[in-house]
């Protein structure tokens, strides 16, 4: 697509540009007065507005289509979700979110950002298995010369599947797991709740209450559509697990401070114990 066909708002891509330029990185001064007014708009998936900008001004600056690919948000989730129980989703929380005191200048400051440092084979291996499939897709179409702007170590394990794995699809890249069934008991959707209200903390973190109305709980809200009442049979099911999606996140709020708390507290520790203080 046109590169400044996604550009979401004026003043973003305003105040993006003057910061690439006071940096040196965008090389030609295109701004001018004819500059085309933009719609605003908000990103649902995963995306950051930021990174949308800085991708449309580097296609304009270059004079290129771009293509904006990352893993579907509902996909990805359910793929985490589940693939592990709950108690494991809930031992890797506790260990990100004790370990993010240890790194006060990551950003952003949220346990899912330790997690993609401690657990790459569960939270980045989907997105860089995706991304690959695209540009498989792209090559097909005769794109020679493909530049991807890429973060979290992309640059060296998308290179690592487009050499060493089997061609993949969309298709096989969309597919959805199946929520785990124990022997015992059929898993209920307050479990599959609390998994997703979770990885909500795990994504936005420790100030997740403080920021609620600025949050668009999109796929949560889908899973709640998809399991709150399956046989639907009860109309208040939703709203009813909606409050229950809220009670979580205060539970798992509170849990994420608390470690965070014992990981300074660790961290001081562990700084004593250096000094021989």
């Amino acid at each position: 697509m046109l590169a400044s066909s996604i550009v979401p708002s004026q003043q973003l891509r305003y105040d993006i540009y003057n910061n690439l330029m006071k940096n040196g990185i965008l090389l030609n001064d295109n701004e001018s007065d004819d500059t085309p007014a933009y719609k605003p708009f908000d990103c649902q998936e995963r995306l950051s507005l930021e990174a949308i900008t800085v991708a449309s001004l580097f296609g304009e600056d270059r004079k290129i289509d771009i293509v904006l690919g990352d893993i579907p948000e509902i996909v990805y989730r359910q793929n985490i979700a589940n693939s592990l129980t709950l108690l494991q989703l809930q031992n890797i929380f506790t260990e990100c979110s004790r370990e993010l005191a240890y790194h006060p200048d990551l950003k952003p400051q949220t346990p899912y950002t330790i997690a993609c440092l401690m657990y790459p084979e569960i939270f980045l291996k989907p997105i860089d298995s995706y991304m690959s499939t695209l540009f498989e897709y792209m090559i097909h179409k005769g794109y020679n010369n493909i530049f991807g702007l890429v973060g979290h170590n992309q640059s060296e394990s998308l290179k690592e599947y487009l050499d060493k794995r089997k061609v993949s699809n969309l298709e096989k890249e969309l597919e959805i797991l199946p929520v785990p069934q124990s022997i015992t008991r059929e898993t209920q959707g307050e479990e599959i709740l609390e998994k997703h209200a979770l990885l909500d903390t795990l994504f936005h973190g420790k100030e997740i209450l403080n920021n609620l109305e600025n949050i668009n709980f999109k796929t949560t809200y889908e899973i709640i559509k998809k399991y709150s009442d399956p046989k639907h049979i009860n109309s208040n099911k939703f709203d009813e697990f909606r409050m229950l999606h809220y009670q979580f996140l205060v539970k798992y709020q509170s849990y994420c401070e608390k470690e965070y708390e014992n990981g300074k507290i660790n961290l001081r520790r562990d700084f004593l114990r250096q000094m021989n203080i």
